[in-house]
């Protein structure tokens, strides 16, 4: 008779892996903030100047680690707009300290409206299958209110450790970089 914790068949030992699988990731990233212009032509502003508003050097992804994005291509649809990740060890991480790590996919513009507009992952994205949609709205006041929102999958078994241990707060820190230089160039 097995232990405790210990799989006894190959049924059982499938339902480990799965329990291993990588779950969905959902993620919503918000903020409200004075604007000199309205959501729609923040939102055509943000689409215009994607590369440059998205991108980021030396983000703090946690203790150990920095991470540096770069964007190229257009906010068009039909567009693919290629990243490039570089992660910068601090010390006490992995990568090792003083090293990097580069990784680089890309994204599809899936549609563009007045209001929003959704990316879908490319093959070889972490995140594939899966979509990242960009939204503003008029909160009143002379503010907007801009979302993030991720729907995704870690695309398989190695993507999932590696988003758990490195990617999601990676992924925080360039949305949330994002997100400020929305807000600083709505000031402007």
């Amino acid at each position: 008779m097995p232990c405790s914790g210990e799989y006894s068949s190959a049924a059982s030992r499938r339902d480990r892996w799965r329990d291993l699988a990588p779950k969905p990731v959902k993620k919503h990233y918000e903020k409200t903030f004075s604007c000199n212009k309205n959501a729609k032509d923040a939102l055509a502003d943000l689409r215009d100047n994607y590369t440059t508003l998205a991108g980021g050097k030396n983000l703090s992804v946690n203790f150990f680690q920095s991470e540096t994005v770069t964007y190229t291509g257009t906010v068009a649809v039909g567009n693919v707009l290629n990243i490039n990740i570089n992660i910068q060890s601090l010390g006490g991480g992995f990568p090792p300290s003083g090293s990097g790590f580069n990784t680089s996919f890309s994204v599809t513009v899936q549609s563009i409206s007045d209001n929003s507009f959704t990316f879908q992952t490319n093959p070889g994205h972490p995140l594939d299958p899966g979509t990242i949609t960009f939204a503003m709205s008029d909160a009143g006041d002379g503010q907007i209110d801009f979302s993030i929102d991720v729907d995704a999958n870690a695309d398989g078994l190695i993507n999932g450790a590696i988003f758990l241990a490195t990617g999601s707060a990676g992924e925080d820190a360039a949305w949330n970089n994002l997100l400020e230089n929305v807000k600083k160039k709505c000031k402007n």
